[in-house]
């Protein structure tokens, strides 16, 4: 999306998990199927409701660069 008129956006993240929470996968679980944290990071314009840009990764700050240079 470009060229919005977007005058407030509101970011967040929201914590889930995938099969089970962090400190349950175990130290020998395949690395492929993602098991543990997982976050959604979201930016909302409260005027439109729209949302322009979200990211499903890891709590990291290479996650929340790659959000912000997407939004």
């Amino acid at each position: 999306m470009r060229g919005l008129k977007c005058e407030e956006i509101q970011m967040d993240e929201i914590w889930s998990f995938i099969g089970m929470k962090q400190k349950n996968v175990p130290a020998d679980a395949d690395p492929t199927l993602g098991l543990g944290d997982c976050y959604t990071f979201t930016a909302f314009d409260p005027v439109s409701k729209l949302m322009p840009c979200w990211l499903v990764g890891f709590r990291t700050a290479e996650s929340a660069d790659q959000f912000m240079a997407d939004l």
